[in-house]
């Protein structure tokens, strides 16, 4: 019986310790685990840390946030910011944007030189490509592009130049809606000018070299034809004027002993009628305005204003400069934008409806657009661009108080340098 007394105890204290056992493994908060039940089940800290500190999308509201929590940056104009779970938020821009787009191949760059309004409404734009082809595009009236050419090795045998680069310059549309587009061409030992004909479509004629006229300057006529004018030497910018003739604004070569700043006008067969040497105009002498209009490297643009007379942009290595003559071409006023704008550029200069300037070219690597009443006061400048390299190189003007930019950016786009297209409603920012 004692035996049996013990045997029965030994047994029913293994019982109750199989129990407790099992009752604290399954429900006690403080069981020990295994630790290689840990290490197969449980995450580590490290592990689970990303997911607790991401911030929902939803707090997330507008760009800025966006940016301020780490979000990607696209490469577009206006910017979008993409989010860690791949929403996009839209930089907010100014007011006044009509539209902006941003065109070039990836990995190419590209460099606009001239804009064109077209029949249609539209707008052409010439240039030159990494690729030294001739850029020629076509976009409809909202900037969207219709057709594009990048010639270079086709052009060749038209105008029997072997490894040659070649770059477009001026266009124009005739009457029937054919283009006429002024190219160069050149391999480092013969250089040729010619002449690409485009359908309305862009189907491409063949190009016609055209043969080099000794002192006189190549334009292109109304229907995009080659019209050559005698500049009488001096080299700058060309403006038709309201008379047909041409006046050209600049300077003559470097070893004439009379190499400052002129105005020259021309009738419309290229007569010389009159000129005059702007460094010795009175007003520039008496108001020690030399520094400013004495050296045509740094003329940019000139148009005919409302009134016959002639205004001009120049750009000094610290500023900007405006200048306005009478029809016969002396010196109205003469106004610079140092003190304001700093390191700026003037490239593009138009006369807007309330017989104001716009000026449109580049400030510290953005691009700009200036304001300036009748008489060259400064009202307003704006910058627009991003972290590379932007600027406004043309202006085309609608008389609704809209007007189209042109440029270059690094800062948007695919390739290291594309072509930009800005659309403005300037009642919008006055």
């Amino acid at each position: 019986m004692t035996y049996s007394r013990l045997l029965r105890q030994v047994i029913g204290a293994m019982l109750v310790m199989a129990l407790s056992g099992c009752t604290n493994s399954a429900i006690s908060p403080t069981a020990t685990l295994p630790t290689t039940f840990l290490q197969e089940s449980s995450p580590s800290p490290t592990a689970i840390q990303p997911l607790i500190t991401l911030t929902p999308t939803a707090l997330i509201s507008n760009f800025e946030q966006c940016i301020n929590l780490g979000g990607s940056i696209l490469r577009t104009y206006p910017r979008q910011c993409l989010s860690y779970s791949g929403e996009s938020f839209e930089e907010v821009l100014p007011e006044g944007i009509v539209f902006s787009y941003i065109y070039g191949k990836k990995g190419n760059s590209e460099e606009p030189y001239f804009i064109t309004s077209t029949l249609d409404g539209g707008y052409l734009i010439t240039g030159e490509s990494n690729e030294s082809s001739c850029l020629v595009r076509k976009l409809n009236s909202s900037g969207e592009e219709e057709w594009e050419h990048r010639l270079g090795q086709e052009l060749e045998a038209d105008v029997q130049l072997v490894n040659a680069s070649f770059n477009c310059w001026f266009a124009a549309q005739s009457p029937d809606g054919e283009y006429g587009v002024l190219a160069h061409g050149a391999n480092g030992i013969i250089g040729k000018y010619f002449i690409i004909r485009l359908d309305r479509y862009g189907k491409r004629g063949p190009g016609k070299v055209i043969a080099y006229r000794q002192g006189m300057r190549l334009q292109l006529d109304k229907a995009g034809y080659p019209l050559w004018v005698n500049s009488f030497g001096l080299g700058g910018q060309v403006v038709e004027t309201s008379d047909g003739g041409y006046t050209f604004v600049g300077g003559f070569p470097n070893d004439s002993p009379d190499g400052s700043t002129h105005i020259v006008k021309t009738d419309a067969n290229g007569a010389y009628l009159w000129e005059t040497n702007l460094c010795r105009d009175k007003y520039v002498q008496q108001t020690w305005q030399q520094d400013k209009v004495c050296s045509y490297d740094y003329l940019r643009d000139a148009i005919q204003s409302q009134d016959g007379g002639y205004v001009f942009v120049g750009g000094l290595s610290h500023g900007v400069w405006l200048a306005k003559t009478d029809s016969q071409g002396s010196i109205e006023w003469i106004k610079s934008y140092v003190s304001e704008l700093n390191k700026t550029i003037g490239r593009a200069l138009i006369e807007t409806s309330d017989g104001g300037f716009l000026i449109a070219g580049e400030q510290h690597g953005d691009a700009i657009l200036i304001k300036t009443d009748g008489t060259g006061n400064m009202q307003w400048s704006q910058t627009f661009g991003g972290g590379g390299v932007d600027e406004f190189i043309a202006i085309v003007q609608h008389p609704n108080d809209e007007i189209v930019l042109m440029g270059s950016t690094t800062s948007f786009g695919e390739g290291i340098e594309n072509t930009w297209l800005l659309g403005i409603d300037l009642s919008a920012i006055q």
